[in-house]
């Protein structure tokens, strides 16, 4: 499959590529300076996989903020209830069991995870992304790696990205139904101090006919004169988020 994506999302910077997170669904591109200057990094979106938040930590032990509202110690312990009746698939208790273990072993001390959701705070259980930050991020923190993954939800808080966006040195966001949100992604690059630096089509989604993918990760960093952008793409470091599925070449349009 192949994507023909406008012109205003074809990467205009670089960086120093690494990958954080699991193989396939789950992972994403990063600047290695950016990680290795953040003071710490705000995560929006957990639900069963922090594997990005892991290997941030593990490679900085800089402060994690996790925040989700889907997840706790006690939805997971639940899950292992109700495989318990799966006799056709045992492996299923093990799975939950051991996801039960990791995230009491993994977020503890200045590894957080924040059982609220991210968006207009006037909905139940959500907090502002302002609000958030400020109440929950290191006071010092003045460079932050934000990755937002909130199953579409994304477009309700790029107005409180956009106010933020001077203590944000990386952002790693995906967008959906991005053929249904065109003008906001535009508007919203237009007016975002960082630059694209790289774009990943996930694969999960469907192409449209013409050529937009439904979901679509992007990545921002700092402006990098001295290293041309990378346009042929997928890059090395990038993998199908479904591993049944080939990934999706990307050609940009002209216009």
């Amino acid at each position: 499959m192949q994507a023909k994506l406008p012109k205003f999302l074809k990467p205009t910077s670089n960086g120093s590529f690494v990958r954080l997170g699991k193989d396939n669904d789950g992972g994403y591109i990063i600047d290695k300076n950016a990680m290795q200057n953040a003071d710490c990094l705000v995560s929006l979106g957990i639900s069963n996989d922090w594997s990005f938040e892991k290997d941030f930590f593990q490679a900085t032990k800089r402060p994690v903020i996790a925040f989700d509202g889907s997840v706790s110690f006690f939805v997971f312990a639940k899950k292992v209830a109700a495989t318990l009746l799966r006799v056709d698939k045992p492996y299923l208790v093990f799975q939950w069991i051991y996801l039960c273990f990791d995230y009491l072993y993994f977020f503890t001390g200045r590894k957080n995870h924040i059982k609220k959701f991210i968006g207009p705070k006037e909905f139940t259980d959500h907090l502002c992304l302002s609000d958030a930050i400020e109440n929950h991020a290191p006071a010092h923190a003045q460079k932050i790696l934000l990755k937002v993954d909130i199953e579409g939800g994304e477009y309700r808080i790029l107005e409180k990205i956009l106010l933020l966006q001077d203590r944000i040195c990386y952002l790693a966001i995906e967008f959906h139904d991005c053929d249904l949100h065109t003008g906001k992604i535009k508007n919203f690059i237009e007016q975002f101090s960082l630059s694209v630096c790289h774009v990943h089509c996930n694969n999960w989604g469907e192409i449209t006919a013409s050529g937009m993918p439904q979901i679509l990760e992007l990545c921002f960093n700092i402006q990098i004169n001295n290293m041309p952008p990378r346009v042929q793409l997928p890059m090395e470091l990038d993998q199908p988020n479904n591993p049944k599925s080939p990934d999706i070449s990307i050609q940009f349009r002209d216009e």
